[in-house]
């Protein structure tokens, strides 16, 4: 699989979920866009082009709402393998997410384990504890730490009650 498309599962099942939540008034929830900047703009046969993209700046985590009157962000990875490399967290996801808890927000991280074809929600403050001093975090350690996410109306991952 193609790396830059390795998330795409979770990310459009999360897409779906949340337009789902939006439609049935549960929540409101956004993907977060990276920041992008463009060096060069061309207009060629009356359409433009856009040149050298950079991004400017770290973005915070994928997804951010409001559910009952509460801020909510989280992180959704996805890992083809046994376990996931923690190195696909970076910190200042982690920090991001320790700052909308301290601020009595809710933040939680999604994880897809492609080989169990499982989804495990795992809230923010939990995960801290589990990944230090660790390279990995294996998908048993996850299953006991987190939730177990189920797939309901056709490509809704239903997280929201287990927030």
């Amino acid at each position: 699989m193609n790396v830059k498309n390795k998330g795409m599962l979770l990310e459009s099942i999360i897409n779906s979920t949340n337009l789902f939540y939006f439609n049935q008034k549960v929540a409101m929830i956004h993907k977060k866009n990276l920041d992008v900047q463009f060096k060069g703009v061309d207009i060629k046969n009356h359409k433009l082009v856009l040149k050298e993209a950079t991004i400017k700046s770290k973005s915070t985590v994928d997804y951010y709402g409001i559910y009952k009157g509460k801020f909510l962000a989280f992180e959704a990875k996805s890992t083809e393998d046994k376990n996931l490399s923690l190195a696909n967290i970076k910190n200042h996801q982690i920090e991001y997410l320790s700052l909308v808890e301290s601020f009595g927000g809710i933040a939680f991280w999604i994880f897809y384990f492609k080989i169990q074809n499982k989804f495990i929600l795992i809230k923010h403050s939990d995960l801290k504890n589990i990944i230090k001093n660790k390279k990995t975090l294996s998908f048993d350690l996850c299953k006991e730490q987190g939730i177990i996410l189920e797939l309901s109306f056709p490509g809704v991952l239903d997280f929201i009650n287990y927030i």
